[in-house]
């Protein structure tokens, strides 16, 4: 039997472990995030270009893009410690035992679409006038990614 204050200590940091999970888990998607970009600068060679000799299509593309783009910064619509789940860390490194229950509430387009940011994402990636072989292989992995975390 571990004598009572090793005890203690191995259960907090147990405890502190589970919930550092969600942070964890972020901090291996930005790696991964990282490591794709590095792999995907390399590759210029071009999948599709839009030649539109009056401009619409190219417009239409970039417009989407844009949309994509605005969609995408409805993450400042929602609380980026519950988000990152850092909320729940601090709240337990500080030992607050009055934790509040936090409802989310669904401001603007969370009360049409349920998941905004990856939607803004998808249309960002996808919805390019000039596709090239790095940007593709960025916009396949990303979607992939997106579509497991759904």
């Amino acid at each position: 039997m571990a004598r009572p204050g090793v005890q203690a200590l191995v259960d907090a940091l147990r405890a502190a472990a589970g919930r550092a999970h969600a942070p964890t888990c972020c901090s291996r998607a930005w790696r991964s995030l990282l490591l794709l970009l590095a792999v995907a600068a390399d590759a210029g060679r071009s999948i599709w270009s839009v030649t539109d000799p009056l401009g619409v299509q190219r417009s239409a593309g970039d417009l989407l893009a844009r949309l994509g783009r605005a969609c995408s910064l409805s993450t400042f619509l929602i609380n980026h410690f519950e988000l990152f789940g850092l909320r729940q860390v601090l709240c337990a490194a500080a030992r607050a035992a009055s934790r509040r229950r936090r409802y989310s509430s669904t401001p603007l387009l969370y009360k049409r679409v349920r998941h905004p940011i990856y939607l803004g994402f998808l249309l960002a990636f996808w919805a390019t006038p000039s596709m090239t072989a790095g940007h593709l292989l960025f916009a396949i992995a990303t979607t992939g990614y997106i579509l497991i975390g759904i």
